[in-house]
Order: C-alpha cells, then sequence, then structure tokens
C-alpha cells in the first residue's frame, strides 16, 4: 500500500508558515509517496478544524491559473464545510503538488469573520478513508488505497492566515524543542537531566513512556522571562503519568511514596482525556504538600520529573515563555 506524506510552505518572508493577504503570499501544497501513484492516480484528501477556511483561498485565481505539478487541475475539489480538498496524484508519479495565492478578502467580512478575518491558525491533515466525516463522503467520494507515513510532521501541517503582517507579531514563536522518537532517549538519571533550552514562544517536548520509565529534563527560563503555561497538546492513550518540578538541575527526589514532598516545587498527575489542549502548569503548582507557586514560573533553572506507570504513551507537553511583567511569588 503507498505511504504518503503531507507538507506545506509559503512565500512569507518571515519565521512563521504564514499566509498574509495584503501581502498576497502564496500557499504550496506537496504530497510526498514511496512508491509512484497506481493506474489512473492516487486520490488524496487534506482536511483541517476550520470551517470555510479554504475559502481564504484564491480559488478562482487558481482556476484561471492553475500552478500544478503532478496533479491535474480539475481533480482539486472542497469539501461539503470548505474545510478541507481532495484531489488525485498522476499515475506514476510519486510526487505532487499545487501553488495557489491567498485571497486578499475584504474586511469585515460579513459571512464568516472568525475565520476569514484576522489571525487564524489552520493544521491541515492527511485523512484516510476510514477518518472521512459521514458528511463529507458524498462530497469526497472513493480515496485511493494509501496509508500516512507516520514519521514526525508527516500527517499534518500548520498554517497561518492573516490580514496583515502585524497579526503574526503576537503568534508565538514555535521553537525547535526535543522529539524523543527522533532525536533519542530523554536521560533517566536524576543527576544528569536532558536540557532542554527555552527561549521566548513555544517549545515542544514530546514524549514516549511507560514501564515504569522515569525521564528527567532540566529548562532554563532566560533573564526577563517566565513560563507562562503547560499546555498537554496531546497524549495517545488515556493512561495517567506523573509529572514533578524543582528548582536547579538535578531532582532529588525518589519517584514513590519515600519522596519528601515539602522539597518538590510542584507536581501532577495528567494524562486524562479532558486535560487534552489544557495548561497543566496551574496543577502541578498546587500539588498537595509541595513548596508550590503561583501563577507563571521566573526566570531560573527548574528540573522536570517524569514517570507513566502503566502502558506506554506518547505525549507532548508545549512550554509557552513570555516576557515577564512581574516575577511569580514562590509560596512557602
Amino acid at each position: 500500500m503507498t505511504k504518503i506524506s503531507l507538507s506545506t510552505s509559503t512565500t512569507f518572508d518571515g519565521d512563521f508558515n504564514a499566509l498574509v493577504e495584503n501581502q498576497r503570499t502564496a500557499l504550496t501544497v506537496r504530497f510526498d509517496l514511496d512508491e509512484p501513484a497506481p493506474a489512473g492516480g492516487l486520490k488524496v484528501y487534506v482536511d483541517s478544524e476550520a470551517e470555510q477556511i479554504v475559502n481564504r483561498l484564491d480559488l478562482a485565481g487558481f482556476g484561471f491559473r492553475p500552478i500544478t505539478e503532478n496533479i491535474d487541475p480539475s481533480s482539486i475539489d472542497t469539501n461539503s464545510d470548505g474545510s478541507g480538498f481532495f484531489l488525485t496524484v498522476d499515475e506514476g508519479a510519486m510526487m505532487g503538488s499545487f501553488t495557489i495565492n491567498v485571497l486578499d478578502n475584504l474586511e469585515p467580512d460579513r459571512f464568516l469573520p472568525e475565520i476569514l478575518d484576522g489571525l487564524v491558525e489552520s493544521e491541515f491533515s492527511l485523512i484516510t478513508t476510514d477518518g472521512v466525516a459521514s458528511e463529507d463522503v458524498e462530497f469526497v467520494g472513493e480515496l485511493g488505497d494509501y496509508t500516512i507515513d507516520p514519521s514526525p510532521d508527516a500527517a499534518s501541517s500548520m498554517v497561518l492566515f492573516a490580514d496583515d503582517e502585524s497579526q503574526i507579531s503576537i503568534f508565538p514563536q514555535l521553537n525547535p524543542g526535543y522529539d524523543e522518537a527522533v532525536s533519542g532517549d530523554i536521560s533517566n538519571d536524576p543527576t544528569n537531566p536532558l536540557e532542554l533550552p527555552l527561549s521566548a514562544g513555544i517549545t515542544p517536548l514530546s514524549v514516549t513512556t511507560g514501564d515504569r520509565d522515569q525521564e528527567y529534563v532540566t529548562i532554563t527560563i532566560p533573564e526577563g522571562l517566565q513560563l507562562d503555561t503547560l499546555v498537554l497538546e496531546s497524549f495517545s492513550e488515556s493512561n495517567v503519568a506523573f509529572i514533578g518540578v524543582q528548582e536547579g538541575d538535578i531532582f532529588t527526589e525518589p519517584l514513590n511514596d519515600s519522596a519528601v514532598r515539602e522539597n518538590i516545587l510542584g507536581y501532577a498527575l495528567f494524562g486524562e482525556p479532558r486535560q487534552v489542549e489544557t495548561d497543566i502548569l496551574d496543577n502541578i503548582a498546587r500539588g498537595w504538600g509541595a513548596i508550590g507557586f503561583e501563577g507563571a514560573l521566573p526566570s531560573g533553572v527548574y528540573t522536570f520529573a517524569l514517570q507513566q506507570i502503566g502502558i506506554s504513551s506518547d505525549y507532548t507537553l508545549a512550554f509557552n515563555v513570555s516576557e515577564s511583567p512581574v516575577e511569580s511569588i514562590l509560596v512557602g
């Protein structure tokens, strides 16, 4: 079965994968296959959570002057709510792409301003047959026989839509971070943790853990910055894990009942479905018997301990750092 990956790029001259209306930037969507597309081509489907987001692209202009490679422009169409699109990669091709301009829409939009105006973050994801929403089955039709490349960032791609560049300046910078599946195991030595450098913006930490694995990560929050939130972006299994934090570059307490809670800055259990896409820093701050803290973590060095006792789980934590207006208060 053909394995396929998705990537996007824009002509925006900046650090973000962004489309800016008043700059008439363009989006290129690319598909890579691990074998030539079969006879008749390979029909693929891409969707997002943002209804009508595809209508921020210049569909009419593309219809007059399509830019494609190994994709028949006539095969490209949108789904029922304008959140995604489908197309066919040419027979024998191992890649296909198309490029389309952003639409310079008049503001304010009277139809759907929350999507068609202002800054909108949209994640486009490859969808296989079993993932097509029921309301889209008739529109999309029969897809090709393919699987999605399991490599990091191969299944989806984030695009920012904005009216002008000033709107993007308020969006947090996404920093490289650390992915255990790509870069190797996180340290299990509390005296020699993995060092995860933080800077202004969002720094992701992706972890694969289970069978009582212990992982230790030291972060340094630079002077003048603070850790605003620690968001649990994803958690693959509904199985609770432990997270604790101490000041300093080591973790001194064992991860069992003999730990002296008064030596720990904060701790929490996480991983319940309701916690996904929420900030767990407040939960950590309220760990019973721990030192505790209020609000954001101020500049300094901190070491986090992570442990999953049950089945293996994959999860991603996002450290969100910004300028510090005031120093947070550590509560004794």
